[in-house]
């Protein structure tokens, strides 16, 4: 509580993130446990569309690295939570995706969903958490950002991981969608202005591990 509510220093950079979840899925794999398919459908440089490779470096996202850890932890530990007791195989995929913002905040790709709230228009980086738990009917789903708030009860939930993800994708200049129904999974989308990589352009520094931050 006193970590969600302090104000935290940032070491913000221009960082690939395709590349840095790919360092970060040994961590992942643990927060999930061996009862959860691990899988990752990263999209490199060489995939994004002509248009975005044009208007921006592709796949560098402007943001502090620890708060994007600590956010892909709460991420696994979320969906570790609404997979267990599933018994068929249970599956956690992340994915990173160049995506067109158009002018009312809705994505490219998603044209009927809502508008994505703190997104401009442009081309983003879309990082996609799905997992084929127990999903969420319109109730939960309204309020799983909220601090505090949580469906875990006696399993320990403290109701401020989805709330701090809120705040490290605020704190970029992006948004958040999620996708969920009952017994059909739950899927977050996260959205990150497409940034200049011209500063970041040095080895990716080993992950700090904190599993505290993911409920571990």
């Amino acid at each position: 509580v006193l970590s969600f509510a302090r104000p935290r220093a940032r070491r913000v950079e221009s960082i690939d993130l395709s590349e840095r979840v790919r360092c970060l899925e040994g961590m992942i794999g643990r927060v999930l446990g061996d009862d959860v398919d691990l899988d990752l459908d990263l999209e490199s440089d060489h995939d994004a569309p002509p248009s975005a490779a044009r208007t921006a470096d592709p796949g560098f996202v402007h943001i502090d690295p620890a708060h994007l850890e600590r956010a892909l932890l709460n991420l696994a530990s979320n969906a570790r939570a609404s997979l267990e007791g599933r018994r068929e195989p249970a599956r956690f995929r992340i994915s990173t995706r160049r995506v067109l913002i158009d002018r009312d905040g809705r994505d490219g790709e998603a044209p009927q969903s809502a508008p994505i709230c703190g997104v401009s228009e442009g081309w983003h980086l879309r990082l996609t958490a799905r997992d084929n738990g127990c999903g969420m009917g319109p109730a939960l789903t309204r309020r799983i950002f909220e601090p505090f708030f949580t469906t875990r009860g006696q399993t320990g939930g403290t109701g401020l991981g989805l709330a701090t993800i809120e705040e490290v994708v605020r704190e970029s200049r992006g948004g958040i969608r999620v996708e969920s129904a009952p017994g059909e999974g739950t899927a977050f989308h996260l959205y990150f202005p497409i940034s200049s990589a011209a500063s970041a352009r040095k080895p990716v520094g080993a992950p700090r591990l904190d599993l505290r931050a993911a409920g571990v």
